[in-house]
Parts: C-alpha cells; sequence; structure tokens
C-alpha cells in the first residue's frame, strides 16, 4: 500500500474509490474503522494489515481478527516499537506454535519494500526491531 509512505498522498476518484486527501503521512500514521473496514495509513495501518489482512490482494491476516480487533490492538500504541510488540502479542494468543513464521509471511505480502541492500536485493520486513 502506498499509504506506508511518508509524505503528502492524494487520490482522485476512480471506479468504486473515492477521492481522498491531501493528507501527510506521518512516520507512524493513524488507523480508524468505517463501515466495518479498517482504514488508515502509515506504519500503524500497515501493522493494523498484519491482523487484518488484505482481501484486494488475497491476504488473510489472523484468522477470526478484523477491524475491531486490529483497532483495540493497536488504538494506544505511540510508535512501531509498541505496535509491533501488540501485534506480536497477538499473534502468540491467536496461533501458538508458528506464529513467528506465520507473521513474518503476512508482513511481507503486505510490506511495501522501500529499499535495496548492497546487493540490490529488496530488504524484506522483518517482525524484530
Amino acid at each position: 500500500d502506498l499509504l506506508q509512505i511518508t509524505g503528502w498522498h492524494y487520490q482522485w476518484e476512480n471506479n468504486n474509490q473515492p477521492s481522498f486527501g491531501p493528507i501527510e503521512v506521518t512516520d507512524y500514521g493513524k488507523i480508524w474503522v468505517e463501515k466495518g473496514t479498517l482504514k488508515g495509513y502509515g506504519v500503524k495501518f500497515f501493522l493494523g494489515q498484519c491482523i487484518v489482512g488484505d482481501p484486494t490482494d488475497t491476504i488473510p491476516g489472523l484468522p477470526r481478527k478484523g477491524a475491531v480487533a486490529a483497532l483495540k490492538t493497536l488504538e494506544h500504541t505511540q510508535n512501531y516499537a509498541e505496535g509491533l510488540k501488540a501485534v506480536q502479542d497477538l499473534y502468540k494468543e491467536t496461533i501458538g506454535d508458528g506464529w513467528e513464521e506465520y507473521l513474518t509471511e503476512q508482513g511481507r505480502l503486505l510490506w511495501m519494500v522501500k529499499e535495496l541492500d548492497k546487493n540490490k536485493e529488496p530488504v524484506l520486513w522483518q517482525h524484530s526491531y
């Protein structure tokens, strides 16, 4: 999702997608629930998507966890470290054994690669900080 990227964003109305913005995406960002769907921007929205998934891209997220669970998990977090810990705890509680591998898979499917390593390979998302 482009809304993970910091900076100013604007979207024109396109098919079923309404226009929005301009909005300034900050490092951590913001999330909210609108008509039962998780909305937001920044890294906080990425962490929320790790919980709810992304049906448009057939990414399942956590079983039986939706937008309200994502909001409840992340609403009081103030930075990436706090948000990631909250998501990790929810994954441990929901998945149990194998939660780390599942979170890594979901995160890598949802993360927008922003940099390349010295060998020009994508720097993949890790669930540790």
